[in-house]
């Protein structure tokens, strides 16, 4: 599915932050280069532009929660481990010991709509108190090109981009 667009991470911010919803538990968007003393309020999650070391140009959307009892959790479209993106000093600084990945791989590597899919998980975590593994459930026996346009489509409906 070629339809999301690779949006900045300004976009996604500026979206957030025009829903009231999100707003109040969304602690910012940041480049993973700038994360190693960036804390997140419990009950609160950021968005993550994983910056490629070799070719700056590229990134990729995660999001990154912790909950209100201090687990960290990742939540990566891609199923990438967080210490693959190098975020080891991020995880330092925000939990002692636990932290949970998404392990279901639910968009194509040839795929831009990771920031929808990062989107798509605040929405069902935040707006609709979702459990992180119920929000995992939605895509593990679809296919990525399905999982692309459930993601799309819930997207387009409550951020309207462009």
């Amino acid at each position: 599915m070629s339809k999301c667009l690779a949006h900045s991470l300004g976009e996604v911010n500026s979206a957030i932050q025009q829903h009231d919803g999100l707003q109040k538990v969304y602690g910012g968007g940041y480049l993973s280069t700038e994360l190693d003393n960036i804390y997140i309020t419990p009950g609160c999650f950021i968005i993550i532009l994983v910056m490629r070391p070799n070719d700056p140009s590229v990134g990729h959307f995660i999001a990154a929660e912790k909950t209100k009892t201090g687990e960290l959790r990742f939540f990566d479209s891609l199923a990438i481990h967080p210490l693959k993106h190098g975020l080891q000093n991020f995880i330092n600084v925000n939990t002692k010991d636990v932290y949970y990945y998404s392990n279901i791989k639910a968009q194509s590597n040839n795929s831009s709509c990771c920031a929808y899919f990062s989107l798509f998980f605040a929405c069902k975590r935040f707006l609709n108190n979702m459990d992180f593994k119920n929000i995992l459930k939605i895509f593990q026996n679809n296919s990525c090109e399905e999982n692309e346009k459930l993601v799309y489509n819930y997207v387009q409906n409550i951020f309207c981009f462009n």
